[in-house]
């Protein structure tokens, strides 16, 4: 990184017309007799002009660069937030994303910032969801977040609310903040408490297993973060299972025991641009509800799907008192990509 931010400074210069123009209008005047004082003026006054140029090069850079921009960034947020300027406009794929408002009082800040469809082509409604494909840069070292709050269909409108805390717990001073947004998702559907018919019915059999690096996962104890990285055995997925039909986007593809727990398998399908989510527990005969011990993910080899597994510390030999059940949540179309960034001040 920091031979990639070298190399890029290495390639900043004033422009040359300019410079040449200062230094014809130095050699112009006539040599004279002056002060200690006044003899350093003019390569005072050259290196002035020369660190002008380089001050909107730079801020030129950090406005139409993202690459230059990322790379300052991470070199120094407050360098990159100080180059950067004030954008709170900014418009592409037809999908404008507009600052309303922003404040600060103490260590905290916050604003609001809006996504609207310009061709009116539904492409915001009231699911719209950032997809975590959002990044909010400020200068000092801060925790934040965003969520969507409000939703006006006659305009096709989504508002956000940002929130920005100092880490430190000392108060956020008076600088600006960036917003980027590469992508969005709407049109999401929800369906809950959903009992999934006879996902259990092959539980009893010898499953088909495979070796899978494991890319994430949830649960367990403190203990078990080996859980969570590096190969693991997992069911083999069954990509002709049918079971699940009724949810779209979202695809049973098996049960079995290994080493003694349940392992319940499903592939959320192009999970990039549709973000389909999955959760799902056991319920018995009298309705009580018992989640899972944990849950490892792993991607298809083409990297477009992600497989949950979820494993529950259940006898097998009591496995036929139990339902499977879950809340899904799939997109009816894919993510909106776009570039989006916009720079404003927090005072």
């Amino acid at each position: 990184m920091k031979r990639k931010y070298q190399h890029m400074m290495q390639q900043v210069k004033p422009n040359e017309q300019l410079v040449q123009e200062v230094m014809t209008q130095a050699r112009k005047h006539p040599v004279r007799r002056m002060s200690r004082t006044r003899r350093v003026l003019r390569p005072v006054a050259a290196v002035a002009a020369v660190c002008v140029c380089l001050n909107f090069t730079l801020s030129a850079l950090a406005a139409n660069s993202d690459s230059a921009y990322a790379m300052m960034c991470a070199v120094s947020p407050a360098l990159a937030q100080h180059f950067v300027p004030v954008n709170k406009t900014c418009d592409d794929n037809g999908i404008r994303l507009e600052v309303e408002s922003a404040s600060i009082s103490g260590n905290n800040a916050q604003a609001y910032v809006t996504l609207r469809d310009m061709d009116k082509k539904g492409r915001i409604d009231e699911t719209t969801d950032l997809m975590d494909s959002y990044h909010i840069i400020t200068a000092q070292d801060t925790a934040s977040g965003c969520e969507r709050v409000t939703y006006d269909p006659d305009t096709q409108t989504a508002r956000f609310y940002i929130n920005i805390t100092s880490m430190n717990g000392k108060d956020l001073v008076k600088d600006k903040v960036t917003f980027m947004l590469s992508q969005f998702l709407s049109g999401k559907q929800e369906k809950n408490s959903y009992t999934i018919p006879h996902a259990l019915d092959a539980a009893l059999e010898q499953p088909q297993t495979t070796k899978k690096e494991i890319t994430g996962g949830g649960g367990g104890s403190d203990d078990d973060a080996s859980l969570f990285t590096g190969q693991h055995t997992v069911l083999k997925p069954d990509e002709n299972n049918t079971i699940l039909q009724e949810i779209p986007g979202i695809d049973f593809t098996g049960v079995g025991y290994i080493d003694g727990k349940l392992h319940v398998q499903m592939a959320m399908r192009d999970f990039r641009n549709t973000d389909n989510n999955a959760c799902v527990w056991l319920t018995d005969a009298s309705g009580k509800q018992v989640d899972e011990d944990y849950s490892q993910c792993f991607l298809s080899d083409d990297d477009t799907d992600n497989y949950y597994e979820f494993v529950f510390d259940v006898p097998q030999d009591r496995i036929s008192q139990y339902q499977l059940c879950g809340d899904f949540q799939i997109a009816n179309h894919g993510a909106t990509q776009g570039n989006w960034r916009v720079t404003f001040p927090i005072e």
